[in-house]
């Protein structure tokens, strides 16, 4: 199988990407997982012209005319784990695009921290629409190159771009969010340009997106079953990792 690292450079992200790009270059080195060839596929928007929907798209088109099997979308801000590759072996077969638990940096510390609280284990689409989508998945995902294919980024729009791409895939594909982590958010350094926006923006433009499908498929989540829900998913995630300590493996 072959799997193509997706990137787009925005304003002001060069250097960033350079980082970014020797983390994938060490994951490489670490293990290719069940994959003959990886290739990084850098999309540069340094100019901002593109912005992310149509740089990820561009990088889409030419995962596609290069015959890769798989994608995994990684922003130019963020840095892949050494064992994404790896941990991403034990679910290809079973599913269509595999998320990993949210690993965050946060400004002015190289501390990386598990966000919590969050939804480490998830394989259902009506327990996506339960949750806050801060809670649930971020960008670093490997997905089947015919799957990104048919439900391309939404280039319209600019902002919920992500959450509107993630709902399409989960609705109508097998998907999964693992406990073990496939990459580092580094918190605080998002692009600028005419296409961005800001944190609030996101939160309302997802909000309204999440209360479209939840409407579409009779979800409506009570705070009572959100918390059971969400002590179960840590009881599970709790588990998982004393399975790992049992085990001798890392978590």
């Amino acid at each position: 199988m072959k799997c193509s690292v997706i990137t787009p450079i925005g304003p002001g992200h060069e250097k960033l990407y350079e980082e970014c790009r020797r983390s994938i270059e060490t994951a490489v080195n670490h293990s290719t997982g069940p994959f003959d060839d990886i290739s990084i596929v850098p999309v540069d928007d340094s100019a901002g012209t593109m912005g992310r929907s149509a740089a990820r798209n561009k990088g889409i088109t030419i995962a596609g005319s290069k015959k890769f099997d798989w994608i995994f979308f990684l922003d130019s801000d963020d840095l892949m784990l050494p064992d994404a590759f790896e941990l991403a072996g034990k679910y290809l077969r079973d599913y269509d695009a595999v998320w990993g638990s949210i690993v965050e940096v946060k400004p002015d510390s190289q501390d990386m921290t598990l966000r919590n609280p969050q939804v480490f284990m998830m394989d259902n689409f009506n327990d996506l629409l339960m949750f806050d989508p801060f809670h649930t998945l971020q960008m670093g995902h490997f997905v089947r190159t015919d799957v990104a294919e048919k439900n391309r980024f939404n280039e319209d729009i600019n902002t919920g771009k992500d959450f509107d791409y993630y709902l399409r895939i989960w609705e109508h594909y097998r998907c999964i969010k693992i406990p073990a982590p496939l990459f580092i958010n580094r918190r605080g350094l998002h692009s600028t340009g005419a296409r961005s926006a800001t944190g609030k923006e996101w939160t309302n433009a997802v909000e309204a997106l999440m209360n479209r499908y939840r409407e579409k498929h009779g979800i409506h989540p009570d705070q009572k079953t959100v918390l059971e829900k969400m002590k179960d998913n840590v009881r599970k995630y709790a588990d998982y990792l004393e399975s790992k300590r049992a085990s001798g493996l890392k978590s």
